[in-house]
């Protein structure tokens, strides 16, 4: 990807005119729109009880990721103080436990608990779910074309990622 970065003047309320700062500028407020959503479903529908969308991302990058509260905290842009405390919640409800790493023991490594596996899983089916069907909708081509798109965010996305430096 784009190793310089580009500039991008706009005026507060301004719409960009080119074609890649407008979707660059869609994106930016399409995916806290999506967030927003997903927190508002997530406990509407209390498959995660009255779990935050914030504890129930933790959930699921322990399931999916299994880091180190030091590296989560890198991975969600917050404070290890801030994981710390969503953590301890997490841990006094039994949905996680803390263990320490094998290959090194002066780390901790975060662990669900069956109840907090399942939980995870439950709320990800749950609203992949209601995404799905209302992609349902989509003609066969549309399809098509989400999934390129999805695929060209996915490329912008790792090259963001792999531009920001991290502290590991």
């Amino acid at each position: 990807m784009a190793t310089t970065t580009r500039q991008v003047n706009l005026d507060a309320g301004a719409v960009a005119t080119d074609p890649t700062d407008l979707h660059a500028q869609r994106l930016f407020w399409l995916l806290p729109r999506f967030t927003r959503w997903a927190q508002a479903r997530a406990l509407q529908t209390r498959l995660g009880g009255d779990l935050s969308l914030q504890q129930l991302t933790v959930l699921y990058l322990i399931r999916t990721e299994g880091a180190t509260l030091s590296a989560m905290a890198r991975r969600l842009m917050v404070a290890p103080t801030v994981l710390t405390g969503i953590v301890d919640r997490l841990e006094k409800r039994g949905y996680v436990h803390r263990e320490h790493d094998p290959l090194d023991r002066r780390k901790l490594r975060l662990c669900l608990s069956d109840e907090g596996r399942r939980v995870s899983i439950v709320v990800e089916q749950a609203l992949v779910a209601e995404v799905a069907t209302e992609m349902a909708g989509l003609s066969p081509d549309q399809v098509a074309d989400l999934g390129r798109g999805l695929a060209l965010l996915e490329v912008v996305f790792r090259g963001l990622e792999a531009a920001t430096p991290s502290d590991q």
